[in-house]
């Protein structure tokens, strides 16, 4: 069965990677799709299998979008750049889709690798030890990240889904996709290491707060009801199973360590309680730690989300327009914080800035001490980092605000174009 992969463009380096891995699969019939043409056309391969296509602007979602737009092939892979497949990847992940019509996608386990392709350790999906769609659904709610390189999808699939959400620019686009995915399709799990990950920076706050996102727009599609279920939760289950069920939710969402998905838990563990079930001493504990009003020491508050990420998870089940007022005068608040942030940001660049181009007279010193520049730019970045994820909840905060558009329509009334994945940008 014909498959796409879809490189997205990165440093060089790294695309030439992808792109050999790609080129090296054992399938037979596999075609390269690169995306940014531009950059692409330096790379030392001549092959008749790779295919260039430009667009999609620097965002990550939108580069796919651009690529899976002119895709043909019945199965697509997406391999970040840096990333790379193990020689069998598509083959083992073809052969299981062909045995299985009612799968819309497979998974592989991954290995992390540095930027020199060297392996440096494992996947955390290995912890999650799951097979079945059942098995991983829940557990995105929690910390379970499934690399987007490991997954084969079929292209029906990603077109009923839209493609990638223009909304997240960055890997989490990829989470979005898993949790609109798997509530409507059958997925498995593989347990060969076929997908190679290079490794991302822990603390990109754009991409966490991204992914936060992605959670709650799940939740607010789905309820609590479909994660219950596959959990063991049916409607046919004892009281005890309903418990469990409800408990061990909360437990995954409690890993995740998101202050905007504690009011899920806290609604999760009253149902539960209401159910017959005992909060032990240990979760007890775990749930007191997360702030949670009646397992919190005697006048501790229950942990706040930010606004926008409450606002986001009340959708239209909001409580009124009263609960609408309160959350708008405490985005006053927010947007204060916001102004001092870039601020901030403009005098630690003007302090930088007079840094370079006053170093010190030729009198005081010989050389100049780099490390207070040092320390400064990545104070710089961090506080970039910041506002960057503020900007990303306030894309999303007012998109919530603003009233969808008829089927065929954007929203602003145009039509759209059939033919772009997801039927409109960011």
């Amino acid at each position: 069965m014909r498959a796409a992969i879809v490189v997205t463009s990165g440093d060089r380096d790294g695309v030439t990677a992808s792109v050999a891995s790609a080129l090296d699969q054992t399938a037979p019939d596999v075609e390269v799709v690169v995306v940014a043409a531009g950059a692409a056309t330096r790379l030392d391969l001549d092959d008749a299998r790779i295919r260039f296509v430009e667009g999609g602007g620097t965002d990550f979602a939108g580069q796919v979008n651009a690529a899976l737009a002119t895709v043909r092939a019945p199965l697509v892979k997406i391999v970040p750049a840096g990333d790379r497949l193990a020689p069998q990847c598509i083959a083992a992940q073809a052969e299981a889709l062909a045995l299985r019509p009612d799968v819309g996608v497979v998974f592989s386990l991954v290995e992390t690798i540095d930027a020199a392709g060297r392996v440096s350790g494992e996947s955390r999906a290995r912890a999650a030890a799951a097979r079945t769609r059942d098995e991983l659904l829940p557990a995105l709610l929690g910390d379970l990240e499934i690399a987007v390189a490991s997954a084969l999808v079929r292209r029906e699939v990603l077109l009923d889904e839209g493609g990638l959400d223009p909304l997240y620019t960055t890997r989490a686009a990829a989470h979005d996709l898993w949790l609109r995915v798997l509530p409507r399709f059958e997925g498995l799990l593989l347990a060969d290491r076929s997908a190679r990950v290079r490794a991302t920076r822990e603390a990109d706050r754009v991409e966490r707060t991204e992914r936060t996102v992605a959670q709650l727009r799940a939740l607010e599609r789905e309820g609590t009801g479909r994660f219950l279920v596959a959990l063991g939760a049916g409607p046919d289950d004892s009281p005890r199973a309903l418990a469990a069920a409800r408990l061990a939710l909360a437990d995954t969402m409690l890993a995740a360590d998101e202050p905007a998905l504690v009011p899920f838990v806290h609604r999760l563990v009253g149902e539960a309680c209401e159910l017959g079930a005992a909060v032990g001493s240990v979760r007890a504990a775990r749930l007191a730690a997360a702030g949670l009003a009646g397992f919190s020491p005697a006048g501790t508050a229950p942990a706040r989300a930010p606004l926008s990420l409450a606002f986001i998870a009340a959708g239209d089940r909001a409580e009124g327009l009263a609960a609408r007022r309160r959350s708008l005068a405490r985005a006053r608040v927010e947007v204060a914080a916001e102004h001092g942030a870039w601020a901030a940001l403009g005098r630690l660049g003007r302090d930088l800035s007079e840094r370079i181009a006053h170093p010190g007279s030729a009198e005081a010193s010989t050389s100049v001490d780099p490390r207070p520049l040092v320390e400064l730019s990545v104070r710089i970045a961090a506080l970039s980092d910041e506002i960057l994820a503020r900007l990303r909840i306030g894309r999303l905060f007012h998109r919530q605000a603003v009233p969808v558009a008829p089927a065929g329509s954007t929203r602003d009334g145009r039509p759209s174009d059939p033919t772009t994945p997801g039927g409109e940008s960011a």
